[in-house]
């Protein structure tokens, strides 16, 4: 799969872009629950940051808005985010990549959460020999899934990371990441094995729609390319105030709906997870 966000998006030079994007996250079981919002990802390639993880092609006054630092992906000792991954791939018996290009929210005016980063690594051919993603999870805790995509995109991981607070790590996950082009499209579905698909006891149930208990929840964002100008950047901080705090508050907020709504029926209930992750510390 090749990709050329730079020709795609009407300018030359290497960068930096954003998406406007709608994130939708979409429940089926034990109810319906259903929300989305508007999100402004950033699109950045790896080697066109500066030491400070900030956006080489942005004007100075504007690269605090914009900083993508090592302490806050992978182990967060990296001394920046390229030396992360080319660590992360000369530990999984991968090639060093040509090209790096990341998806991600940056830290912004201080603050930064992203539930997931998307990482695209390149040959010299421009083809995405593999993809990272990076989860976080609102305990503090990081994980990266690498993600052998088929032809369309298509992969599974086995789920290893807890995200939710109401789910545990049976089942896998059934990913579509494009490439970064004109438009994109990342969608995960998680699918339960049916021994674990009703979340309150973990035993097979009958079901009167059995798929809506082994694929009992979707994320996905799909968005389109812009140039990230001092435009973009600056309307980006009025429209969507602090991006990443935003996220992270909705976040919890459905989260809190959700453990209410479960309490009152006692359908959905807080499953127990160890204070353990790949990585601790997401600052």
């Amino acid at each position: 799969m090749t990709v050329h966000p730079a020709r795609t998006s009407g300018r030359t030079g290497t960068g930096p872009w954003m998406y406007e994007a709608v994130v939708g996250h979409a429940r089926r079981a034990p109810f319906d629950h259903v929300f989305s919002t508007p999100v402004r990802p950033w699109l950045v390639d790896l080697d066109q940051l500066d030491p400070g993880g900030r956006p080489l092609a942005l004007p100075r006054v504007l690269r605090v808005l914009a900083e993508f630092r090592a302490a806050d992906h992978f182990d967060g000792s990296a001394p920046t985010l390229r030396a992360a991954v080319d660590r992360w791939c000369a530990e999984h018996d991968q090639p060093r990549p040509h090209r790096v290009l990341t998806l991600a929210q940056p830290r912004t005016l201080g603050h930064v959460f992203n539930p997931i980063s998307v990482h695209w690594l390149q040959d010299a051919t421009g083809t995405t020999s593999l993809v990272l993603a990076e989860v976080h999870n609102t305990y503090g805790g990081r994980h990266v899934y690498a993600v052998h995509r088929d032809a369309d995109g298509r992969a599974q991981v086995d789920k290893t990371f807890p995200v939710s607070p109401f789910f545990t790590t049976a089942g896998h996950y059934e990913m579509r990441i494009s490439d970064p082009a004109d438009t994109l499209e990342v969608s995960i579905v998680l699918n339960l094995p049916a021994a674990a698909a009703d979340p309150t006891t973990e035993r097979a149930e009958p079901a009167a729609d059995p798929d809506r208990a082994t694929r009992p929840f979707s994320a996905t964002l799909r968005g389109h390319l812009l140039p990230a100008t001092t435009a973009t950047v600056l309307s980006t901080l009025v429209r969507h105030t602090w991006p990443s705090l935003r996220v992270s508050t909705l976040i919890r907020r459905q989260g809190i709906h959700l453990w209410l709504r479960g309490r009152r029926t006692g359908s959905l209930p807080v499953q127990p997870h160890p204070r353990r992750s790949s990585w601790e510390g997401v600052r």
